[in-house]
């Protein structure tokens, strides 16, 4: 973490194989896209001072880009497989770790961002 100023730079972990971060609504978490003993990114939170990590995906699969709900309750990542690589977009319920896929494996792109309601 560092301050807009690039003042009180703060390391809350040692992976050096963090692909993304993004903060969660209410400030207290990160969302991480991580490629840590699985065979693909997965996607996980972390408290903001490096503790209490969570594995939110556990496929065999590329999970990444990982976009917290306005409300901080789900994540809207990216999914991929096979070769060539077809993408589709989840929904993970942050609480009980439910994965939902919301497209069909038919997206030749990616990305992921919610829509203000």
């Amino acid at each position: 973490m560092i301050q807009p100023d690039g003042t009180g730079l703060v390391q809350v972990t040692d992976w050096e194989d963090i692909l993304a971060a993004t903060w969660s609504p209410d400030g207290t978490r990160f969302d991480v896209t991580l490629h840590k003993g699985t065979p693909e990114d997965q996607v996980y939170t972390m408290a903001t001072d490096g503790s209490d990590v969570v594995q939110l995906t556990t496929s065999d699969d590329f999970a990444a880009d990982s976009q917290w709900s306005p409300d901080g309750s789900k994540l809207l990542a990216v999914h991929g497989e096979g070769t060539p690589r077809k993408y589709s977009l989840i929904v993970i319920d942050v609480a009980s770790r439910t994965v939902t896929q919301v497209t069909p494996d038919q997206l030749a792109e990616y990305t992921a961002a919610w829509v203000p309601s």
